[in-house]
């Protein structure tokens, strides 16, 4: 359970990350549930 709790924090700072480098580069994936 413990792990949980600083995965999900990395999961979405790592996906937040993603998201600024794709705006950067001028890339707008589609969102999807699944990212």
């Amino acid at each position: 359970m413990v792990h949980l709790i600083v995965t999900v924090p990395a999961l979405l700072t790592r996906k937040h990350e993603l998201m600024l480098l794709c705006a950067r580069i001028g890339y707008n994936p589609p969102q999807s549930p699944k990212a």
